[in-house]
């Protein structure tokens, strides 16, 4: 990260551009300092509706702002890279995860860094792949959880059956039928946190989700960042990350990562990073939009790449059923 007043635009093909200076107000180095310490903060200008919930799974979290809050919160066995490519976590995963027929059946392997801890300590094992799976599984969305709000089963539906191994560090995954997408799934949710043998209060639990008031659950995390309820500021739309100290690989070269809602205002958001007010924004790129900033150079620098997002339009309309007679 560059510690002079220097932004960089990337735009994602037509689905959105993140801009990307080095320091914010008040930085001392966004870079972090000689001795390797954590230090400054990036302020990224969110221009996606502030969320109303954090619970991913539900329909109150699913929400583009969750998703750039949890995706290095939230642990799981593969990450998308800038360039599109969809690689292993190396610090998460002690390997590649294996892909194999068994019997005529899809099995994948997943071999967990024994280093690997939640933010409170406890152990990351085959119990939140099992946990994570079973609350995505149509039997308990469509059985104990209909009203719940969850998202989908797609996947975790096809799962017959999850093995650990002895330290359950070692996860084995069998799929009655095939499922091309495998790596989409396994977002982990913390099993020791969340679990139940009562389904109808696990049920409870899940419909309400994590509310921005009370934020994360525990305010677990199993990434390199962590976002504690008393940095979650609902009346000013701002959430800031601070580094998680119990994790086990790289730390963040940042003392704080600041999401500010700035709205989905083109104008608004070249006003702000002009202003430093924030240093990354992902807007929906139009073509004013890029011109304007690409008039800010040489302090702002753009690129524009293809990128995997795109815009739908869905039409909700009753069905129509032709019964017998």
């Amino acid at each position: 990260m560059q510690s002079g007043k220097r932004s960089a635009l990337f735009a994602t093909g037509i689905a959105g551009a993140l801009v990307l200076s080095g320091c914010g107000k008040g930085d001392t180095g966004a870079g972090g300092s000689d001795e390797g310490q954590a230090s400054g903060q990036i302020v990224y200008g969110e221009s996606t509706d502030f969320p109303d919930n954090l619970l991913p799974i539900i329909s109150s979290g699913n929400a583009t702002s969750v998703a750039n809050i949890l995706i290095r919160i939230q642990p799981g066995p593969f990450q998308l890279l800038p360039d599109s490519s969809v690689v292993h976590d190396p610090e998460f995963m002690t390997e590649e995860p294996s892909l194999e027929e068994v019997d005529g059946k899809q099995v994948n392997v997943y071999s967990i860094n024994p280093d690997a801890v939640w933010s409170d300590g406890t152990p990351i094992t085959a119990d939140d792949f099992a946990f994570t799976a079973k609350v995505q599984d149509e039997e308990f969305v469509t059985g104990a959880c209909p009203d719940g709000g969850i998202l989908g089963t797609t996947g975790y539906d096809q799962i017959e059956s999850i093995e650990p191994s002895d330290d359950g560090k070692t996860v084995t995954v069998t799929y009655d039928k095939p499922f091309a997408d495998w790596k989409s799934l396994f977002a982990l949710l913390p099993a020791h946190l969340m679990d139940s043998e009562d389904d109808a209060e696990l049920c409870a639990a899940i419909t309400a989700g994590w509310t921005m008031d009370e934020g994360i659950i525990g305010e677990i995390s199993g990434g390199p960042w962590q976002l504690k309820t008393e940095n979650i500021d609902v009346p000013s739309q701002v959430m800031t990350l601070t580094p998680n100290e119990s994790y086990w690989g790289a730390k963040p070269k940042s003392a704080a990562l600041v999401y500010q809602n700035i709205g989905n205002d083109p104008g608004a958001a070249v006003a702000a990073i002009q202003n430093d007010e924030v240093q990354m924004i992902y807007p929906q790129p139009q073509l004013d939009l890029v011109d304007q900033i690409a008039a800010l150079e040489p302090n702002v620098v753009n690129n524009i790449v293809f990128g995997l997002q795109f815009e739908h339009l869905d039409m909700n309309t009753p069905a129509t059923r032709t019964w017998p007679t």
